[in-house]
């Protein structure tokens, strides 16, 4: 069954028994259940008439939309489809609350049963009924582009779309860019996909929930590929269009692990670049979080440890000040490393080494999605150290900073027992890269 016939079904069966309170819903739901009764029995005009006078009740206000769809569903149960339609049309007292989820109703039903002139007619019906209601008028799209998708399918509710975007209002563009460019990525068809969201990025100011729909839809195009680079061409456009800042930031979080694993400097230039334009705009404070996070990220991958240095201090991505110290000791040392002077490398590496012995916590890796003990951040660093120490023409102390190193790992060992798991596989690899001599 249409989730939205479906959804008023149980509405109805709920809403009876609490929407006037227990005697009147009580009431109500004993009526609902005779006039069913009758009209499995045949009798459609009495029970119709016995709902008919629960609808025109003061008492029963609140309960109009129910007892409307009781009535259309018996007379379409009868195959009075006419008189269904009619009486949705000439029913008193309707307010759009009313009609619309009854209309709701009705469209998918209809929908569901393939009589498209129906679903038509039942369309004019609410436009001259309502014709100035907000809330009609969005039903009135949403239910057009569901007939267009059930009969014509997406290309056929795109085309009808892209004609009437900037009429229709924005919750309703943005519904229908939403399922039609579901279906469109579902097909496999990408130029019918590229060509809504362009267009509905185009859209003007007061149409924020269509292009953020777009954009969100656009990128999704672009990580089937899983192309980093084109990604990042597209936020770039996306970012001139105007989208709200939170939703790029959380564009660029969704597609993480594609952008910061494609190993590519210019991308990686690119979205910093990006994430600095952002960076002054006015946004929620969790997106703020969030982009100050993906900034020292980014950062790090391109060896700008002054630009790291400087977002650490600044308390980038929610740095508490207990973590401060230990991030910036090991920028320090990477930024120590990058100028070629392994002693001072070695000096930081030890002062962030020593800042993590002191904590008993795992991080995540976020590209990876692999658990990092603390012995494995130890074993790590150590076997650096002991790198540095090679190049600084120290064997001997390099050689005690490599055993240490192994001593970490065994460590780590002992909390991963599965060896198909990836920190045991981690370890493992990072095990066997330390020099034996």
């Amino acid at each position: 069954m249409n989730k939205r016939l479906l959804g008023l079904c149980l509405i109805s069966t709920l809403f009876l028994a609490v929407s006037c309170g227990p005697k009147a819903g009580q009431d109500l739901a004993i009526v609902v259940g005779e006039a069913r009764s009758l009209a499995t029995a045949g009798q459609v005009d009495k029970a119709l008439s016995k709902l008919s006078s629960y609808y025109t009740s003061r008492h029963y206000m609140n309960n109009r939309a129910i007892l409307l769809w009781e009535m259309v569903q018996i007379e379409m149960g009868a195959n009075r489809l006419e008189a269904a339609l009619a009486r949705f049309g000439t029913a008193a007292g309707q307010t759009p609350e009313v009609a619309v989820p009854v209309m709701n109703a009705i469209e998918a039903r209809l929908i569901q049963e393939k009589k498209w002139a129906a679903v038509e007619h039942l369309l004019g019906i609410a436009k001259a009924k309502f014709k100035d209601s907000p809330a009609t008028r969005t039903l009135l799209a949403n239910g057009r582009i569901d007939l267009l998708m059930a009969r014509d399918g997406y290309q056929g509710a795109l085309a009808e779309l892209r004609k009437v975007m900037v009429e229709w209002p924005d919750e309703a563009v943005a519904r229908s860019v939403r399922v039609i460019g579901s279906a469109a990525f579902t097909a496999g068809d990408r130029q019918s996909g590229d060509a809504l969201y362009s267009a509905a990025l185009d859209c003007p100011a007061g149409y924020g929930l269509t292009q953020d729909a777009a954009a969100e839809g656009w990128m999704k195009m672009a990580a089937r590929n899983r192309s980093a680079r084109e990604m990042v061409a597209r936020l770039g456009e996306i970012n001139h269009r105007n989208v709200q800042p939170g939703v790029i930031i959380r564009l660029i979080n969704g597609s993480y692990s594609v952008l910061l694993g494609c190993n590519e400097r210019d991308t990686y230039q690119a979205l910093f670049a990006m994430c600095l334009s952002l960076e002054n705009k006015q946004m929620a404070g969790f997106d703020k979080i969030l982009l100050g996070g993906m900034m020292l990220d980014i950062s790090y991958f391109l060896e700008d440890f002054e630009a790291a240095l400087r977002l650490i201090h600044e308390g980038a991505g929610a740095i508490g000040e207990e973590q401060k110290p230990q991030m910036i000791a090991k920028v320090r040392a990477h930024l120590a490393m990058k100028n070629k002077q392994p002693r001072e490398a070695v000096k930081y590496f030890r002062e962030f080494m020593g800042l993590i012995e002191k904590q008993n916590r795992d991080e995540l890796d976020p590209l990876t999605g692999c658990q990092v003990t603390r012995d494995m951040i130890l074993g790590l660093n150590a076997k650096r150290i002991g790198d540095l120490l090679i190049s600084a023409g120290d064997p001997a102390e390099a050689r005690k900073a490599y055993e240490e190193a192994r001593g970490y790992y065994r460590l780590a060992f002992k909390k991963f027992q599965n060896p198909a798991s990836k920190e045991y596989l981690k370890i493992t690899k990072e095990l066997a890269e330390i020099p034996e001599k």
